[in-house]
């Protein structure tokens, strides 16, 4: 999806640069390989009441401390898309 004129969105690029790099797989099938990942993160952290999680070759995710404290105090239960 093309920002200005024919310049790709960084996440275009992002998807181009892998494929290239790995030469097995379309920028397409590394977009749906990225979502899908995403979408995982989302549903176990939800799901762990907001733990930090470990991907390995990815790296750790977890919520800001911040972000759990604000919730916290506000009393909201945090909705995660």
């Amino acid at each position: 999806m093309p920002l200005k004129g024919d310049q790709p969105s960084c996440n275009q690029r992002l998807y181009n640069e892998v494929s290239k790099e790995i030469k097995i797989v379309s920028p397409q099938q590394v977009e749906e390989i990225l979502s899908v990942t995403c979408e995982f993160m989302t549903k176990v952290i939800k799901d762990g009441g907001m733990e930090t999680i470990m991907l390995p070759n990815f790296g750790k995710f977890k919520v800001k401390e911040k972000q759990l404290q604000y919730l916290a105090d506000k009393n909201v239960t945090p909705k995660l898309i």
